[in-house]
């Protein structure tokens, strides 16, 4: 189960699910801090760069920023790291569709896959970061939750952490704004907080 204690001794795996220009700068920014950090992608492209130590995207601030160490683990294969991860953020895009709502399928997509491999042991928390209304995580991610057996407070923890930057800029980049955490378990809510303390220097408010 997630705590302040553990977080503050870095004894956390962090899973990052999409590692685009939300998912990729986020996952860098726990392994600096000092945490075991997993990347999944559907890419196999983005993988296959990201194995080699190559930016599989086009800002040049991470040319020379993968890391190769054994805090940093990239894969398309949900259940080599999915059943590992202590907290799991959801990164994936939510384009806006032609009738100016957004496409939610990568969320549901996202949710299906990790709600198939966790170890319920663990109880980890899942943290939605792509942006949507309000509302989504319970309308997407409850079902599919009840629909595999598994109790939310028991199994797994849900959470939402908008992600409130802009990619290639320096100054609000994911280590510089501050972001806003809520979860209905209020230690979830406190633990989440330390969390992303080490990676912002802006103002966590739980």
């Amino acid at each position: 189960m997630l705590t302040t204690d553990r977080i503050k001794a870095l004894d956390l795996t962090i899973g990052v699910v999409g590692l685009g220009y939300v998912g990729l700068p986020t996952a860098l920014g726990f392994h600096d801090a000092g945490f075991r950090v997993h990347g999944l992608d559907v890419s196999e492209r983005v993988i296959s760069e990201l194995q080699a130590g190559r930016n599989p995207g086009d800002d040049p601030t991470f040319d020379n920023a993968i890391p190769n160490d054994e805090r940093w683990t990239v894969t398309t294969e949900p259940k080599i790291v999915i059943p590992e991860c202590d907290v799991i953020l959801v990164t994936v895009p939510t384009p806006v569709q032609e009738n100016k709502r957004p496409d939610l399928r990568f969320i549901q997509a996202a949710g299906e896959t990790i709600f198939d491999h966790i170890d319920r042991g663990k109880r980890p928390v899942v943290v939605l970061e792509s942006t949507v209304y309000p509302g989504v995580t319970r309308e997407i991610w409850s079902p599919l939750i009840e629909s595999r057996g598994l109790s939310e407070g028991v199994d797994l923890d849900l959470a939402y952490c908008p992600e409130r930057f802009v990619p290639g800029d320096p100054n609000h980049g994911v280590r510089q704004v501050p972001r806003v955490v809520g979860a209905t378990d209020t230690d979830i809510v406190k633990a989440l907080a330390e969390l992303y303390s080490h990676l912002t220097e802006g103002t966590v408010t739980p």
